[in-house]
């Protein structure tokens, strides 16, 4: 099965086939309150890796690291192909 792209208006159906509800919830609130600040972003040939610094409810933020799959296009695709 080829890989699906990801997009920013991606269906609330298909972003719930990847991440669980209330994970996006609290991604889309943090990112609208200004919590979230991207810290590096790397392209390689089949990859973009994200580095950013969220502020959640500790009093420290925490750090993510993010993969996403690329296309020989430049579009990022689903790395699940199941």
């Amino acid at each position: 099965m080829p890989a699906k792209p990801i997009s920013a208006d991606l269906p609330q159906g298909e972003l719930l086939d990847r991440f669980d509800s209330g994970t996006l919830q609290r991604g889309a609130a943090y990112a609208a309150e200004g919590r979230v600040r991207i810290k590096r972003v790397e392209h390689a040939t089949d990859e973009i890796h994200v580095e950013a610094e969220v502020q959640g409810t500790r009093k420290r933020p925490y750090e993510v690291d993010l993969w996403l799959e690329t296309d020989p296009g430049g579009a990022i695709v689903d790395a699940d192909n199941s």
